[in-house]
Parts: C-alpha cells; structure tokens; sequence
C-alpha cells in the first residue's frame, strides 16, 4: 500500500484504514517503505506517523523503481510510487498490492515522452493491482493503449474506471460486486 502523496493527516488516516480492511479480510497488510535507507516491508503505526507527517519528518520523498538504489545508498526516508512497490513486492513473494491510482501517459506525450514507469512495471511484474485506475489529470486513452500493449488484463468495477464519469474506454470483463473477483487475481 502507498500513502505518500496525500496530505496529512489524511495519508495517516487512509494507511490505517486501508490497513485495518485488509485485515478484515483475513489477510496481512505490509505497508513498503524506505527508512532510513532500509526497506520496510510492512511498518508499525509509529513507522506509519513517522513517514506521514511532513511535521515530523520533513525530509520524506517518493521513489520509483529507478531510485531505489540512490534511495538506500543516501539512507532516505521514503514512500514507494507504484513501480516501486511492485518491484520490492514482489521479491517478497507479495502477489496483491492495493494503491489509490496508478500513473500513466501524460498529456502532450507524443512530444515529451513522459510515461510513468508505473506502465512498465505494470508489463514486467506479475502481480495484482487493486487501485481505482489512472490518475483522471493523464491522458487516459493513450494510458489504456500503453496498458493494452504491454500485455496488461484489466478487470475493473464499472464505476471505478479511470476515475471519470461517463467513461469512453469500455473494458472488457465487467464484474459489479463480482465474488469471483479476488479469485482472477
């Protein structure tokens, strides 16, 4: 799960919840950090404070897979972006990982090139990706042709996709409060 990015003291507020519905359901939340340069797999509620409030730690970043290295090497405090946390994720034998938004293609990319790397990852590494879809600011139909062509499946609930109402992309397998849902993943 990933919390950085939101503002405090909601990030703190939606770890913990985020944290206490997974429990629910009978399975182990493991919250993936950087502290102090070490990775965390799964952090206590005082890790959870500590990285959540800009008052506190005033240092805290967000690294992507690419930064990692530089992240552990300069002992930083940080929070995962979503390549980031599939990557780590998945070296722990994690299958399931939950994020409000993916990144994806940014408007004006045909001339920038910006893709988030959270795309690649997404191709590369595989595990499931709970989240809400892409975030609504990115180009949402170069997005889902990025997705589609690095061989990614999208299985989604009709009124979550891609964060905007009255969406133009339809996907492919609809499943409204769909039982058999964690069972795909």
């Amino acid at each position: 799960m990933n919390f950085v990015g939101m503002p405090h003291p909601t990030n703190y507020d939606c770890a913990l919840s985020v944290e206490n519905l997974i429990r629910e359901q009978s399975s182990i939340p493991a919250t993936i950090a950087l502290i102090a340069g070490r990775i965390q797999i799964g952090l206590s509620h005082d890790q959870l404070a500590y990285l959540a409030d800009p008052a506190v730690n005033l240092k805290s970043i967000k690294l992507s897979r690419r930064d990692l290295a530089r992240g552990i090497f300069s002992k930083v405090d940080a929070g995962t972006t979503v390549a980031g946390t599939m990557m780590l994720a998945s070296h722990c034998g994690i299958q399931t990982f939950v994020t409000g938004g993916i990144g994806g293609v940014h408007r004006g990319a045909e001339r920038s090139m910006d893709i988030s790397a959270d795309l690649y990852e997404l191709g590369r590494t595989p595990m499931g990706v709970v989240c809400a879809g892409a975030k609504s600011i990115l180009d949402l139909g170069l997005t889902l042709e990025v997705l589609v062509s690095r061989g990614w499946d999208r299985i989604v609930r009709s009124e979550l996709i891609f964060l905007i109402a009255g969406n133009p992309w339809r996907e492919r397998y609809h499943h409204r409060r769909d039982q058999r849902l964690p069972g795909l993943l």
